[in-house]
């Protein structure tokens, strides 16, 4: 455990399964932390709901009830909440996401817990998710203790909407260097690799606009994409349109020790994030941080936290958003040049074994953990 030995960590997350939420997986084994999933008022630990059934329908209907019967139910939720805090000698909660901290302010207070929210990325941005949390959010900024940002782009947000400076703190996500091991990318063949879901903000049909263009110029490279979602269909739909079926292979999920392998015997990585028309955007994407871990150079946009872990012409190359004529010519550089995707991949390698272990990420969060856990 890293540093979190003395405290008791409760650690919510809105799911227990999501498959690329690898870093919550480490905040919860790391740090030892009693691990509590679900969305307000449905938490459960080890399997058992916190919040008796007769409380949690009650507030689920509660909207159609006077506001005097209303808040009978949730002041029960909150207090079941608090109660389990309270048994469990709970020292500090960390809260994933900002609509799930939003939702345990209350239980914090009356537990006296403090509490501290972990932004990500959508919850920071996303325009919906702003409108619906106008008055909640400056109240979590108010009554937590901490919050947590993953990039700099997101600490210039959370300032932009009320969070206090001297209660803000920046912490990357970490990568575990041991399960992503450096490959040499001069000695592989010119294979893309893109892994992530299949959403606006990644955009992997810019990607594969890009990498069609490229293809003029270096006709034997192939591009790997990881991933399910949405725009999937779509996206093989328009492999097809473009005429790069043959050059372009949809994997779907892998797990995660298959897209190490996969990383292992690739040229580079690449993504092209941009805004997404609902205003979401990354924070920093943990696939780049992987692939970098894996001795890949990465070829992405300047979005959110990407320029913090990929710098451009030593650990990889950077675009704009929306500009494939760029990453269209960074594909073909790397597929012509494996000494130049070598020497940016050791660079890569290097850059996040310094700035984004694993083992750093979690001793930063224990720190601001621990700072929370002991006011004053």
């Amino acid at each position: 455990m890293s540093g979190g030995a003395e405290m008791k960590i409760c650690v919510v997350s809105p799911s227990e399964n999501a498959y690329s939420e690898t870093f919550i997986r480490a905040h919860i084994d790391q740090l030892n932390a009693v691990a509590v999933f679900g969305d307000w008022p449905y938490y459960e630990h080890a399997s058992r709901q916190i919040v008796p059934r007769p409380w949690r329908a009650g507030v689920q209907f509660g909207r159609h009830l006077p506001v005097f019967l209303r808040s009978v139910p949730e002041r029960l939720a909150v207090s079941s909440v608090a109660g389990f805090l309270r048994r469990g000698q709970i020292d500090v909660v960390l809260a994933e996401y900002g609509p799930t901290a939003v939702n345990l302010i209350d239980s914090c207070r009356v537990a006296g817990v403090p509490l501290v929210a972990h932004f990500h990325g959508f919850d920071a941005y996303r325009r919906d998710i702003l409108i619906q949390h106008a008055e909640s959010y400056p109240r979590l900024f108010a009554a937590a203790a901490g919050v947590i940002v993953v990039s700099r782009d997101m600490e210039r947000q959370l300032l932009g909407l009320g969070a206090a400076r001297e209660r803000l703190f920046y912490n990357p996500c970490g990568v575990d260097l041991e399960a992503f091991s450096a490959t040499d990318a001069s000695a592989n063949a010119p294979i893309f690799l893109a892994v992530g879901r299949f959403v606006e903000k990644k955009a992997p049909y810019l990607t594969l606009l890009a990498f069609g263009r490229a293809l003029a110029a270096c006709p034997g490279a192939r591009l790997i994409y990881v991933g399910d979602g949405d725009m999937l269909g779509a996206c093989r739909q328009m492999a097809g349109a473009m005429g790069v079926s043959g050059q372009v292979e949809f994997l779907g999920h892998r797990s995660h020790a298959e897209v190490a392998a996969l990383m292992r015997k690739a040229r580079a990585f690449v993504q092209h994030s941009v805004v997404a028309s609902s205003g979401d955007r990354e924070g920093t994407p943990v696939a780049i941080l992987e692939a970098a871990a894996s001795g890949l150079p990465v070829i992405a946009t300047r979005h959110a936290g990407i320029p913090e872990a990929v710098i451009h012409g030593e650990t990889g190359l950077l675009v704009d958003e929306l500009d494939i004529e760029a990453m269209a010519e960074h594909i073909a550089a790397l597929a012509a040049d494996a000494v130049l995707a070598g020497t940016l991949g050791r660079g890569a390698r290097q850059h996040i074994s310094v700035n984004y272990s694993m083992a750093k990420s979690v001793q930063g969060l224990a720190t601001i953990l621990r700072k929370a856990s002991r006011p004053g």
